[in-house]
């Protein structure tokens, strides 16, 4: 078993040993290993500011979205010169989100970067613009 520094499971190993009789000898033959690689489901907000309004910024995060089948949430304009996004799923897509965010596109610019946690949310679409 393998947790993180903040104690979640990142994965688990559970061991089978086959014994088998073949000419009264128990045979046992080497311990197969199943890995399971736990992805937890997390939610974030990411909000940009500099040159990320009349860009395209907001459909370039649709686009780099839809790479990812777990991702949910949404990207939005705040203000001139500010987009917001939320995104919920398995948390290394939510992760590679978050961090195209800090450079988005090619022709935006980002000045400013933050993320913030939060609880997940049961009633949110596939990814889209608001």
């Amino acid at each position: 078993m393998r947790c993180d520094s903040s104690g979640k499971l990142l994965e688990f190993t559970i061991s089978v040993v086959f014994y088998t009789r073949f000419r009264q000898k128990r045979v046992t033959p080497a311990k197969p290993s199943i890995i399971c690689l736990v992805n937890m489901e997390t939610a974030c907000k990411v909000v940009v500011k500099g040159r990320v309004t009349g860009v395209g910024f907001r459909y370039s995060t649709v686009r780099q979205a839809a790479a990812f089948p777990s991702l949910k949430g949404y990207v939005r304009n705040v203000g001139p010169s500010e987009v917001e996004a939320l995104f919920q799923g398995e948390e290394s897509e939510v992760d590679r989100m978050a961090e195209w965010m800090k450079s988005g596109p090619g022709w935006a610019r980002v000045d400013n970067y933050s993320k913030t946690k939060l609880p997940l949310s049961g009633n949110l679409p596939l990814f889209t613009v608001r």
